[in-house]
């Protein structure tokens, strides 16, 4: 932040280009591909947010980016002096999406690099909000907040019976998770090994239970169970494991997922 201060400027062109020159080669799944990280093709992030943003936050979006946009066409001059936070919030949704597509910027799975541009995708939608419920008469504007209340209640519903797998939310129009899971990346944290644990742990009452694990997030996952759960488990090499677990990323890098 410092350093942001002391040249601005200078220093967020500074930080473009050490972007655009990281390179990392990291393989995920991506339109039923598995592609490299420094690969992705420009349409990645915004394909990942039209799939994984609620349906009504992306129509709102769209609305409020025609308003805004239209609004500049038509007067730029008083656009510029008047609405010019509207820029600003522009420039934070819109500028870091390009910026990786024409730097050709290398991205880890999912649109993660991207989420501080949400809280501004929030506030154009509000906007669209607002226009189409400016002089919509009483009835249209119950229906368009019907459509909110049902939209949010069906994220919140998925949330809720998916927990804690509720970062693999995909909207209706993508097809849901079903779809999903056979072209996108899913539980790329690996939340799924403390659910895994558990079961062999149910299932096998022996005191100690050797078992291997395909990353290190299998070992890791072990850390939030209960002491005497933790102290049953064994972890070994594959040949003497007695279990196997893995992640849904080694499934599909082994071409079953």
């Amino acid at each position: 932040m410092a350093v942001s201060w002391d040249s601005p400027l200078a220093n967020f062109a500074t930080s473009l280009r050490q972007t655009a020159a990281l390179k990392f080669h990291f393989t995920f799944l991506y339109d039923g591909q598995l592609i490299d990280a420094v690969r992705v093709p420009w349409h990645y992030t915004p394909v990942w947010m039209l799939k994984t943003i609620p349906i009504s936050v992306r129509g709102l979006t769209a609305i409020g980016l025609v308003v805004l946009i239209s609004a500049g066409i038509r007067s730029p001059r008083s656009w510029l002096h008047e609405r010019w936070p509207d820029l600003f919030v522009l420039a934070w949704l819109l500028g870091p999406i390009a910026a990786a597509a024409i730097l050709g910027t290398a991205l880890y799975n999912s649109w993660r690099h991207h989420f501080f541009v949400y809280p501004a995708m929030l506030i154009v939608a509000v906007t669209g909000l607002e226009y189409l419920s400016r002089g919509r008469g009483r009835v249209l504007s119950f229906l368009l907040r019907g459509v909110l209340v049902i939209d949010a209640a069906l994220v919140l519903s998925f949330m809720v019976r998916n927990r804690p797998f509720q970062d693999c939310y995909f909207n209706a129009l993508s097809g849901g998770i079903r779809e999903a899971r056979a072209k996108m990346e899913l539980d790329y944290w690996g939340l799924s090994y403390r659910r895994a644990l558990e079961q062999v742990l149910e299932v096998d009452s022996r005191s100690i239970i050797p078992i291997n694990v395909a990353d290190e997030p299998g070992k890791i996952a072990a850390a939030i169970l209960l002491p005497e759960q933790r102290r049953r488990l064994s972890y070994v090499d594959r040949s003497r494991a007695d279990y196997f677990l893995t992640s849904y990323m080694h499934c599909r890098d082994a071409g079953q997922g």
